[in-house]
């Protein structure tokens, strides 16, 4: 069985053959396919191969998740393509769920300083990472691949991206805050470890990587004028630019509110 399979198999259930995991999913693929409205019964499975319950209910959760693009599938359907599916989607959920964590602790801790004043700045940083991103890859700047490692779209962004935002935008000021900074200063601070942390993880990781986002060249672009030899890493200059500038005025922006209402 091809590595893929072994992983998941792996995944799946740790004391399960990969030969009673294999038949699991065969099993259950059959029965869909017949009765493809009814969730397969999981001890009627058990007992008509012999497999315990637990291998084939992890099958049938596996199987169940990628529903609607396993039933009108034939039954000679290939187990390693369907297992690499099945892997790529629980990567998105990986990344979906990470940064749904983490900006969702920056968030708590932002609200622990500025209060309900975070809210303004989420609604900030949303509206840019969604529209503002759509707006610029529809340039031609950078494209997000419609494939499953990115998940659901809105328009041209994938929905995972704002909480990315989030929390590097976040978590970039309060790091300020905890080396005992001002405010101002640690605004400043924020936009200078938002552009390194992009430099250094995001596109090096996320871009050339694992290619969720692709890079792309134009001419006449906002840009143009910083000298073509500058242009020398994973994203044009004009992108590290703006996470220096945009995370300082977004956490300016939500103490300057701060300030005035609380």
């Amino acid at each position: 069985m091809a590595q893929h399979s072994v992983r998941i198999t792996m995944t799946a259930s740790k004391q399960a053959s990969r030969v009673d995991f294999r038949k699991a999913i065969t099993k259950v693929l059959e029965t869909m396919k017949k009765v493809p409205s009814k969730v397969p019964s999981i001890s009627s499975i058990s007992k008509a191969t012999g497999i315990d319950r637990h291998t084939v209910s992890r099958a049938t959760d596996i199987i169940t998740r990628a529903k609607d693009s396993v039933v009108n599938t034939s039954l000679d359907l290939d187990l390693d393509q369907f297992v690499e599916r099945a892997a790529v989607r629980a990567r998105y959920i990986k990344i979906l769920t990470l940064f749904t964590l983490l900006a969702s602790l920056s968030t708590y801790l932002m609200w622990n300083y500025v209060g309900w004043s975070v809210l303004v700045q989420l609604v900030g940083i949303v509206l840019v990472a969604l529209f503002g991103e759509s707006f610029v890859s529809a340039q031609g700047y950078y494209e997000y691949p419609k494939k499953d490692d990115n998940g659901p779209f809105f328009r041209n962004v994938p929905v995972w991206i704002p909480f990315l935002w989030i929390f590097s935008i976040q978590a970039s000021f309060l790091v300020g805050l905890v080396f005992g900074l001002p405010a101002i200063q640690a605004c400043i601070l924020s936009g200078i470890l938002a552009a390194v942390f992009d430099l250094v993880f995001l596109e090096p990781y996320f871009s050339s990587h694992r290619e969720l986002w692709i890079w792309d060249s134009v001419e006449d672009g906002y840009f143009k004028f910083v000298p073509t030899k500058l242009d020398v890493f994973t994203a044009p200059p004009g992108n590290y630019f703006t996470w220096l500038i945009f995370p300082l005025f977004i956490n300016f922006a939500t103490i300057i509110v701060s300030s005035i209402f609380l």
